[in-house]
């Protein structure tokens, strides 16, 4: 955690000079990462903020191919920051950093899996761990359980090793499709049903990712989409220009 911290806060110091911008929330909107870790600081070092909107701008980074943020995001889900604990997605993550060039993941990996009382596929972390990079620390982890595991089998190793690196091959092949099919949207200018005028990005014909929507009644939402509606991380502002509201939201409505 203290290395994340330190990282963001480089960050944070780096971009103090943008606090206060109007264009900030826009720019980690439309995908800039140094805004987006900017604003992962902003939320743990406000104690206002919950941690699950540091965890929305990391998870979005690391959604990007941001191999440190992935592990962030991971370690979130592992230790139940900003969310509920869950080892799936743990794992999940942790592979996802490993996959993009993260060299301590797999060892982090490893731990995960132990306290899931899953020494087999510990030992295949811990294995790849170090077969990779020479972690010591997943050296030393390898001899603890296997000397606790004497029937194990190096043919058995392989096999959970194989796995592994078939799921990492399955996380670059769909990172892949997410690019392709990002390139798919465009950005465009609509009419909506309701009479709201909407820019930004689209998919089968709806809001879809970033964008920006003008009701009829002059109150302007700037952020994400899904499938049509609000849901994401986005700003509320009134005809006056003024913030209504700006956080996290779910099927069109704010999360208070």
């Amino acid at each position: 955690m203290a290395r994340i911290n330190l990282f963001l806060l480089l960050f944070s110091l780096w971009l103090n000079n943008l606090r206060g911008n109007p264009v900030l929330d826009s720019l980690a909107q439309q995908g800039n990462t140094k805004a987006q870790f900017y604003f992962a600081q902003l939320c743990y070092s406000d104690s206002s903020t919950k941690e699950k909107q540091a965890l929305y701008w990391i998870k979005k980074m690391g959604s990007q191919g941001n191999a440190l943020a992935c592990q962030y995001t991971a370690r979130a889900y592992w230790k139940g920051l900003g969310t509920n604990k869950n080892s799936l997605k743990a794992n999940d993550w942790f592979l996802k950093a490993y996959a993009m060039g993260d060299t301590d993941s797999l060892s982090f990996l490893g731990k995960v899996l132990e306290e899931d009382q899953k020494p087999l596929e510990a030992v295949a972390a811990y294995e790849l761990a170090y077969q990779k990079y020479k972690s010591k620390e997943a050296g030393y982890r390898l001899k603890e359980i296997k000397s606790n595991l004497t029937t194990i089998s190096e043919d058995t190793i392989a096999e959970k090793i194989s796995i592994l690196r078939q799921r990492v091959s399955e996380i670059n092949d769909s990172s892949l499709a997410t690019k392709q099919r990002d390139k798919i949207k465009s950005t465009v200018r609509i009419v909506l049903e309701d009479g709201s005028t909407y820019q930004g990005k689209i998919l089968d014909g709806k809001p879809h990712g970033y964008g920006k929507k003008l009701t009829y009644d002059g109150q302007l939402y700037i952020g994400d989409f899904h499938q049509g509606i609000e849901n994401g991380y986005g700003t509320l502002f009134s005809k006056k220009g003024t913030i209504s509201y700006q956080g996290l939201w779910k099927e069109g409505s704010p999360q208070l």
